[in-house]
């Protein structure tokens, strides 16, 4: 048989990567591949003219197309990974509950176009991640921290900069902006949480109790209700797109633009 052009090595490709779990190493899938295409061991010697294996080059370049289309991760070295964007492909083409074995075919697998196929589909669709913001939004939503909190008798203020801000990955207690031009440094890590939070909410003036227990119960309650809203969301994306790894990208949206 001859060696099969990259296009439609893809599909069998990602499903394959899918049915090992999610992550391999190339060594791991070009023989699966070869068996699958029932390559002869002559076909499997053709070289390429710089003196590769074409067969393996040419899974190599079926991998790189599918990075480029998102729907594999290229961060970590060796590793071929497939993205939450290609489970989703593969929901798609209904092969999620299939084995990869050596009888399943892939109809037509040479002309389906990945980047095509997103352009008009929910993976994309704003109007979906509005529908759901609604939905979770019908009583309001509560702001912290004074949705979360009673009345403050003795506080202290902070007066923050309207820039993006983080907590430092090296300190829990150290607020930075994201290119350091600001710093503060809250007395514990409940604090800086405490500020973070009301940050977020577009506080730049934020009292903060003196209390630490009226801090940790405000953080909780918060917690508690962002979870709640996350499940909420979910549940409504789930009944409306009959997708859940959908679903599951369509909330992250919704939560963060509430």
């Amino acid at each position: 048989m001859a060696i099969p052009e990259r296009k439609r090595i893809k599909i069998p490709l990602l499903h394959l990567i899918y049915y090992k779990g999610g992550s391999v190493m190339p060594s791991e899938v070009v023989p699966i591949l070869a068996k699958y295409f029932k390559l002869t061991q002559e076909d499997l010697q053709e070289k390429t003219s710089s003196g590769s294996e074409k067969f393996s080059n040419r899974v190599r370049w079926a991998r790189e197309d599918l990075c480029k289309e998102g729907l594999l991760d290229r961060k970590e070295y060796g590793i071929w990974k497939i993205t939450e964007k290609g489970i989703h492909e593969l929901t798609k083409l209904g092969l999620i509950n299939k084995t990869f074995d050596f009888g399943i075919q892939y109809n037509n697998s040479e002309r389906y176009d990945f980047r095509n196929s997103n352009e008009n589909d929910l993976w994309n669709n704003n109007s979906m991640v509005d529908l759901a913001i609604q939905e979770i939004s019908k009583n309001g939503i509560k702001q912290f921290p004074e949705d979360f909190i009673n009345i403050i008798d003795k506080c202290d203020e902070v007066e923050l900069p309207d820039l993006q801000l983080k907590i430092s990955p090296l300190s829990k207690t150290t607020i930075l902006s994201v290119g350091q031009y600001f710093r503060y440094e809250a007395k514990n890590a409940f604090v800086a949480k405490y500020i973070l939070y009301a940050h977020r909410n577009g506080k730049r003036r934020i009292k903060i109790p003196k209390d630490n227990l009226v801090i940790h119960k405000a953080l909780s309650n918060h917690d508690k209700y962002c979870k709640e809203m996350e499940k909420k969301c979910l549940k409504f994306l789930i009944e409306k797109t009959k997708d859940e790894y959908l679903a599951k990208n369509l909330t992250k949206k919704s939560i963060r633009k509430t």
